[in-house]
């Protein structure tokens, strides 16, 4: 499927697949496939002072703070915490 033949896409509240990964909560709210693979919607929840160790991926991606706050490191820069409303782009 291209990207540009796609069809509009809903999710309702509620929806998706949960699953646990590292030390989230997560579900896929719109799947990869269902773009051609131009991107993927995944909503998570992190326990208070959990994170994910640092890792790498293949892939870019976008973080949208919804409630609380979350300490971000990237690469070699500073690390800053994002709060409520924040939108972080963190590429591959």
């Amino acid at each position: 499927m291209m990207f540009d033949k796609l069809q509009p896409l809903y999710a309702a509240p509620g929806t998706g697949r949960w699953f646990y990964v590292l030390t989230d909560w997560a579900t896929i709210r719109v799947r990869g496939e269902d773009t051609g693979g131009a991107f993927s919607i995944v909503e998570q929840i992190t326990m208070p002072y959990a994170r994910p160790p640092l890792h790498t991926h293949q892939f870019d991606e976008v973080h949208y703070i919804l409630d609380g706050e979350y300490e971000y490191v990237h690469a070699d820069r500073p690390a800053f915490r994002a709060q409520a409303g924040a939108v972080i782009y963190t590429p591959r």
